[in-house]
């Protein structure tokens, strides 16, 4: 699948075992920019390509991974 620019990297995790970006297929005409995750082992060359673009530097610098908060804590009911 052929594609123009990719934009706005980061790591999916704190392995760095995938990016998740915006990309511009030139194949499709309904979004400007669709989201996507690339991976190096990705069944499609197109996704192992843009991993390894991105990890090289050509669409700027991956942004690191950062975890999402923990979930709130829930209140408890005070016992009468």
């Amino acid at each position: 699948m052929k594609y123009s620019i990719v934009k706005n990297c980061k790591w999916t995790n704190a392995e760095h075992l995938s990016i998740e970006c915006e990309v511009n297929f030139d194949d499709v005409t309904s979004e400007e920019w669709t989201p996507f995750c690339a991976n190096p082992l990705d069944h499609y060359e197109h996704g192992r390509e843009i991993f390894a673009k991105a990890v090289a530097g050509d669409f700027g610098e991956v942004a690191e991974y950062v975890a999402p908060p923990p979930p709130p804590k829930k209140l408890t009911e005070p016992t009468v």
